[in-house]
């Protein structure tokens, strides 16, 4: 897989070692976003980059199909679904 001149902050392998979602950080201004791009590792090509929020924790859903992230704040922390299609958080 080439990743370009740009590269990639971090990455993560699916389960079954058929996608590698890769994570490149953006710089905005007050909310920190990154993009998130899965590709196949066969073919070695990548579907449509999608942004998500930042955060420290990323994770795979066993299907690949979403990234899981954390939140934290004051008075709550948990966990956000987002669908890899589309970015979108999954309710």
């Amino acid at each position: 897989i080439d990743l370009g001149a740009d590269g990639a902050d971090s990455f993560r392998l699916s389960a079954d070692g058929k996608t590698v979602v890769t994570f490149r950080e953006l710089a905005n201004d007050g909310f920190a976003e990154c993009t998130a791009t899965a590709w196949d590792v066969a073919t070695g090509k990548p579907a449509r980059p999608v942004r998500i929020p930042s955060r420290s924790s990323r994770m795979i859903t066993p299907d690949a199909k979403s990234i899981v992230t954390d939140y934290y704040g004051e008075d709550d922390w948990g966990f956000d679904r987002h669908d890899l299609a589309t970015g979108k958080r999954e309710e």
